[in-house]
């Protein structure tokens, strides 16, 4: 168990080697950090579509994406939401799918791990919870969140 650091900046000016964010089950990357990370890094988002046209995008599974030479971060691609749930007007961010995920990661072989507040924007979280399930499943590597300058930095819990 890994309690999460917190860093105030830019993750995509930021130079982590590993940087994971979450994505939708439906191919689209088109808003929040996704869509930022799709514009800087397309390889991730080619990765991703790839992985929507094979039948990969479950809730609860992840993808490396690594550009070509090894430049640039791996990004990982955390599958966490669906859009349906958000035309329907439920939160779109499934916990289920994120304890899965961190879950999992402790099977990367890595230090440090950089993310956003996963599904605490877009996707509709509650961030107490996504952090609660962060720090319980985070064995083997260290759970950096990016917070941008203006946002306060969570409370210790």
């Amino acid at each position: 168990m890994n309690k999460i650091k917190y860093i105030k900046g830019d993750l995509l000016k930021s130079n982590e080697k590993i940087i994971l964010h979450g994505v939708n089950t439906e191919g689209v990357m088109g808003a929040g950090i996704a869509r930022a990370i799709k514009d800087m890094y397309p390889f991730a988002f080619n990765t991703y579509r790839e992985e929507f046209e094979a039948g990969n995008l479950q809730l609860g599974r992840f993808h490396l994406a690594r550009a070509h030479g090894h430049e640039g971060p791996t990004i990982i691609n955390a599958v966490t939401q669906t859009l349906r749930s958000r035309r329907e007007c439920l939160k779109p961010v499934s916990y289920d799918a994120i304890d899965q995920i961190f879950h999992d990661l402790n099977n990367l072989s890595t230090d440090r791990i950089a993310m956003p507040m996963i599904g605490a924007g877009l996707g509709g979280g509650d961030w107490n919870v996504i952090s609660a399930i962060i720090e319980r499943r985070a064995e083997n590597y260290e759970p950096v969140v990016y917070i941008l300058p203006g946002m306060e930095i969570p409370s210790e819990q």
